[in-house]
């Protein structure tokens, strides 16, 4: 409800009543929520219309509405392009835990090999068609296999 948003939101923004990014990262670390730096401070960006540099209180309120409805949507192949979530900040990992596969990273992005050989295997990377000396130029050690 507004009132409990409003009173979280107070809690943290402090007596100027702005919620700075060092006020909005303890608050999602409160939440559960740990932010990489850069991608705290896109987040930021994209809802402080205004472009102060802080949240006011209608400003924080859009970032929890966001939150909510993001929560709420289906991630999975079928549901949302790579491309989307990649721009929203998912990883690689994360966008293979909830069901993509080498096949659509490499359909559906410019994701290099190299980048691949993180989340995914030199077995299932050749399944999808990339050849060994695709493998071992974006430095797959063989004697790892």
């Amino acid at each position: 409800t507004y009132d409990h948003f409003s009173g979280v939101f107070h809690k943290h923004a402090g007596d100027d009543g702005m919620l700075t990014v060092t006020e909005l990262d303890i608050f999602l670390k409160e939440c559960g929520i740990a932010v990489p730096p850069d991608k705290l401070q896109a987040l930021m960006h994209e809802v402080d219309d205004d472009d102060s540099g802080f949240l006011d209180l209608s400003e924080f309120l859009a970032l929890v509405v966001k939150a909510a409805n993001m929560k709420k949507r289906k991630v999975g192949p079928g549901q949302c392009s790579l491309a989307s979530l990649s721009d929203e900040g998912w990883t690689l990992a994360e966008l293979r835990k909830v069901g993509y596969d080498v096949r659509d990273f490499l359909e559906e992005t410019q994701c290099t090999t190299a980048d691949l050989m993180g989340v995914f295997s030199a077995a299932e990377l050749r399944r999808a068609g990339k050849g060994l000396g695709e493998l071992l130029a974006a430095g797959w050690d063989a004697s790892d296999a």
